[in-house]
Formats: structure tokens, C-alpha cells, sequence
């Protein structure tokens, strides 16, 4: 790792006594405005963060700019979060539809469930080459692409509701949103703020994402209960979700803006083995990695939850359901912002996924020793309701670790491709093992879950310590600092 950052150079422009001042390293390329004597300064910013060139005039004459320029930026955040709302409804139908949906396949449950452990294995194989090709390609060109194609298994499976055709869907799901969006997606996001404000860029990025899917289920929701929530109703949903994967891609190409090309690599490099083994071999990126894996598991394992009220504490399936509904929708609406903004004021995102952690673990242990009765119900769904609150503060800001570690955003999506792959490779093995304990142990196998979550929150509370311990220096620097003292940059 190099420190590259913090270099200033100022050119003067001939007679005109212009000035431009380059401030290169991990923050882009910026140009502050100065007035020299006799001489109408000139202005031009390349903003590596921004959707193309941006002209920040820091002068108290352009108000409506700025403003103009945070329209612009949440109204982005606004249509990523429509576009991974859109892709991924086909891919989680399961908990939307699961009873018609096993119908349609004419498949039992274990069956149905194979379709995701074929999602999640080509998922894994896909992350890092699609990171590879976020890094080389347009984004707007990619995140349309893999919206029509999901489109189209969306139309595939809504005329061909058998297993087979199943099997074939799910394998191509994960090309689709594995292989070409997601590691796209995640850099769009990153490249849409500045590293002082990747908390929030996340965090509403999730917060809006949360609010489009609401959107799409209840229409497809709608529409399957008025075609009779069999065969039909579940065709009609579908095809309704493939429609609104063809107006996110409409959306992109209208509305998107590619980033500077300096944002990723020239389109006519090969990829060399030597471009990703620095990467491999650099351990920030296997903490940043392990931060993941840890945050993922444990959001992944709140699903449980459902079961848990229901089989221990002996709430109705339609009350714990509903009780479900609430707790995802309107938690990840409301404190992913938060948690956004909070990882900000607290300059480590870091820092805020190691305390969530804790806190997680907390919940857990209370869970664990609380009496099973009917009285205690009402707390087993308090805390449970404080739980999804705590997940959805540090949740959907878990990749915004990347920048605070520093890595050039012109690998942005090969970093994201490697984390990606190991980050959510718990897909694979998750559900088998907490299915053997519930098997094996009954209602107490929850118990048992419950430790197994509690060492997952001790891993991850961890690793990011480290990462917020390796950064703190680094947030310390002043802002106007000279050269020597600049913030590091991971170089590869």
C-alpha cells in the first residue's frame, strides 16, 4: 500500500492568469477556485465520485448548484434502489409466494430449495469475474443489460411453470444478477458520494430499495390475490415484475449518467492474473471480507425469527407473518438512513458495524435466557423488533468499509467481487445447519441458533475493530493538511 494522496500541483495559464489546482489521491481530482489579481478565475472539477464532471464552485453565489447537485445524487440512489428492487423479486419469490410457488414447480420442499442452492453456487462463481467486468465496462450498459434478461426469465417462467425450466431460471438469475449487476450496483453506489458520506449514500440507497420493493410486491401482491393466488395469480405476479424490470431498464439508459472514465479500467486492457493477485493478497481486503460474511449471516439468520414466535411462543402463522412484514419494511426504511448518517457524523462505518454487533449480541443472550411462556410473549416480539431496528442501522451500509480502507475506485467492483464471493458464500451452508438443529432439537435448537449467532457477532464485531483501529489515524489528518501527512490510499 502506497501513499499516493495529498499531492497538490497549481498550473498558471498564460496571460490570462488562470489558475487550476489538481488535488490528486483518494478523494478524485478536485479544483478549488482562486481569484488572482486582474484575472477572471476559471473553474473545472473532475469529481472521481460524482456521475460525470462536476463543477463544485465553492462561492456563496451558487446555492441552487449544490442543491441541484444533491437532488441529482439522491434521485440516483433513488433509481439504484428501484433497479435491485426490481431484479431480485424473481429470485426471492420464495418468500413472498412460497405455497403457489412450489405448486407451480410441482416439486417438494427440498426440491424447491435445491433452486437456491444452485442461485447461491453460481452466485459464488460469478462475483469475482463480474467484478472484474464492472471494473472494465459501462455501468449504465451492464445494470440495463441484466435488467432485460432478468426480464425475460421473469416472462420464461411466468408461461413455463415446471421444475426444469426451474432449475435453468435460477442458474441464470445468478448470471444475471451475479455475474453483470451486482458488483455494478455496489460501485454505482460508492461512486455516488464522496468518501466522507458513503454511510449515507448506502444507507438510503438501502432505505429506498426497501420502499420500491413495498411497491412492486403490493401491485404483484394485488394482482395474485384478484387471479385467485394459484397458478394464475402467481403468472400474473411474475409477469408484473418483469414489467417493472423493463422500466428500471428504460430508467437507466434515459436517466443515468456514466461515471468518468478514470473511474474504471480502459475497456481494451487484458485481464492479466497479475491484476487481481494484489488484490488477493492485500488482508484488508479478506477483514473487509470477513465484516461481510459475519453482517450477512446474521441478517440472513434474523429469518428465523418467524419460526421462532411461532414454535416457541406460539403466535399464529399469519400474526407472525405479519409481524414479519413490519419489522423488514418499515426498519429498513427508517434506520438505514439512520445508520447511514450515524456512520458518517461517526466518520467509520466500522466503528458502527462493530457496536451493532454488540448490541446484537445483547438481544441474543436475552432471547436465550428469557422464560418460554405466553407472559414473556410480549417481550420476545419487543426485542425482536429491536433487533430487526439494530440489523437495519449497520446492515445496508456493510460495503461502504471499502472506502473507509481506501482502495481506488477504479477496482471498486473487482474489491466488491472478491468480499462478495466469500461475504455471502453463508448462502451455501446456512440453511442446512440451522435446519439440522430445528430438526434435531425442536424448539430448543433455537437456543442453539441463537449461540451459533452470538459467535458469528463476536467474529464480526472483530474484524471490524481492526478495520476501524487501521483507519484512525487517517481520519485524524486535517483536511487541508500538507502532502507528508495526506490520508493513505490502497494502491494496487
Amino acid at each position: 500500500m502506497e501513499n499516493t494522496s495529498g499531492k497538490r500541483k497549481v498550473f498558471f495559464t498564460g496571460a490570462q492568469s488562470t489558475c487550476r489546482e489538481q488535488v490528486t489521491g483518494q478523494h478524485g481530482a478536485v479544483c478549488r477556485k482562486r481569484s488572482l489579481t486582474g484575472a477572471r478565475p476559471t473553474c473545472r472539477e473532475q469529481a472521481d465520485g460524482q456521475h460525470g464532471a462536476v463543477c463544485r464552485k465553492r462561492s456563496v453565489t451558487s446555492p441552487r448548484s449544490a442543491r441541484q447537485c444533491q437532488i441529482h445524487k439522491y434521485a440516483t440512489l433513488l433509481l439504484l434502489g428501484f433497479c435491485s428492487a426490481s431484479i431480485y423479486v424473481l429470485v426471492y419469490i420464495r418468500y413472498y409466494y412460497y405455497d403457489a410457488w412450489v405448486a407451480a414447480l410441482g416439486a417438494t420442499n427440498a426440491k424447491a430449495g435445491l433452486l437456491y442452492s444452485v442461485y447461491a453456487l453460481g452466485c459464488t462463481i460469478s462475483y469475482l469475474p463480474g467484478g472484474l467486468l464492472a471494473d472494465r465496462l459501462s455501468i449504465k450498459r451492464n445494470l440495463s443489460v441484466a435488467l432485460v434478461l432478468t426480464a425475460g426469465l421473469n416472462f420464461l417462467f411466468a408461461f413455463n411453470q415446471n421444475y426444469f425450466v426451474g432449475l435453468f431460471i435460477w442458474f441464470s438469475l445468478a448470471l444475471t444478477t451475479g455475474f453483470i449487476f451486482w458488483a455494478c450496483l455496489v460501485k454505482a453506489v460508492r461512486l455516488c458520494g464522496e468518501p466522507e458520506e458513503q454511510g449515507r449514500m448506502y444507507g438510503f440507497w438501502g432505505a429506498f430499495e426497501g420502499l420500491c420493493s413495498a411497491v412492486i410486491l403490493a401491485v404483484a401482491m394485488w394482482l395474485f390475490t384478484r387471479l385467485g393466488e394459484g397458478a394464475a395469480g402467481l403468472q400474473g405476479a411474475v409477469i408484473v415484475q418483469g414489467a417493472f424490470c423493463l422500466l428500471a431498464a428504460l430508467l437507466v439508459r434515459i436517466f443515468y449518467t456514466d461515471p468518468p472514465a478514470e473511474t474504471r479500467r480502459p475497456t481494451e486492457e487484458k485481464f492479466r492474473l497479475s491484476d487481481i493477485m494484489p488484490i488477493l493478497k492485500d488482508r484488508s481486503v479478506w477483514i473487509v471480507a470477513m465484516v461481510v460474511f459475519c453482517t450477512y449471516n446474521l441478517f440472513n439468520s434474523l429469518s428465523y425469527i418467524t419460526p421462532y414466535l411461532t414454535s416457541v411462543f406460539g403466535l399464529s402463522g399469519s400474526s407472525s407473518g405479519s409481524l414479519a412484514i413490519v419489522r423488514i419494511q418499515v426498519c429498513a426504511f427508517l434506520f438505514g438512513p439512520l445508520g447511514g448518517i450515524l456512520a458518517d457524523r461517526l466518520k467509520s462505518p466500522a466503528r458502527l458495524i462493530c457496536g451493532g454487533h454488540i448490541v446484537m449480541i445483547f438481544f441474543l443472550l436475552i432471547l436465550i435466557w428469557l422464560p418460554v411462556t405466553m407472559d414473556y410473549s410480549f417481550m420476545a416480539i419487543a426485542i425482536t423488533f429491536m433487533m430487526s431496528a439494530t440489523i437495519y442501522t449497520f446492515y445496508p451500509i456493510m460495503f461502504s468499509v471499502i472506502e473507509e480502507v481506501g482502495f481506488k475506485r477504479a477496482i471498486t467492483g473487482t474489491v466488491v467481487g472478491v468480499v462478495t464471493a466469500v461475504g455471502y458464500s453463508p448462502d451455501l451452508f446456512y440453511s442446512p445447519i440451522y435446519g439440522h438443529l430445528l430438526d434435531t432439537y425442536g424448539g430448543e435448537g433455537f437456543s442453539y441458533l441463537f449461540m451459533t449467532m452470538i459467535g458469528n457477532s463476536i467474529v464480526g464485531a472483530a474484524a471490524a475493530f481492526l478495520i476501524f483501529r487501521s483507519t484512525t489515524g487517517r481520519r485524524e489528518v486535517p483536511a487541508e493538511a500538507p502532502a507528508e501527512a495526506g490520508p493513505p490510499q490502497a494502491e494496487h
